[in-house]
């Protein structure tokens, strides 16, 4: 539907998606991106981390990482 404005996720929801995604796996990557005037990504981000360190998980700089970073589809 052209010209349809599409409600962005709250906070909350986007904390879920990326939460419920990163325990798929042992490593994971997050890479957030914020349209103008949207604020939800980045208030969704202390709300992922502190549900994520609750669980034993540690964020890293890419450069931190011990394995090369490969991307996979």
């Amino acid at each position: 539907n052209r010209g349809a404005s599409v409600q962005p996720l709250s906070a909350e929801a986007i904390a879920n998606k990326v939460i419920k995604g990163a325990k798929k796996h042992s490593c994971a990557v997050m890479l957030f991106h914020d349209l103008r005037g949207n604020k939800t990504t980045l208030e969704a981000i202390p709300i992922i981390v502190d549900a994520l360190q609750k669980e034993g998980y540690i964020f890293q700089t890419v450069d931190q990482m011990p394995e090369p970073l490969v991307h996979k589809r």
